[in-house]
């Protein structure tokens, strides 16, 4: 199953934040952006409120599909 996002605008935030963590895991403390980290910190908020109701969405598919498993 594909999960896919209504918003593409949360879609695009996550993908900054899953680049992020791609990078994070890649690098130093020391060589990161921190102007970019703290963009990111400063819309986290705004990216969950948009990103919570698909993944509820999500979890009650999957819910549904392990009691009829």
């Amino acid at each position: 199953m594909a999960v896919r996002f209504s918003s593409r605008h949360a879609t695009r935030a996550l993908d900054e934040y899953l680049a992020f963590r791609h990078r994070f895991r890649s690098l130093y403390a020391f060589d990161l952006d921190w102007s970019k980290v703290r963009d990111l910190l400063a819309r986290l908020r705004t990216t969950w409120e948009q990103v919570e109701p698909d993944l509820a969405q999500i979890e009650s598919f999957l819910r549904a599909v392990h009691a009829g498993a």
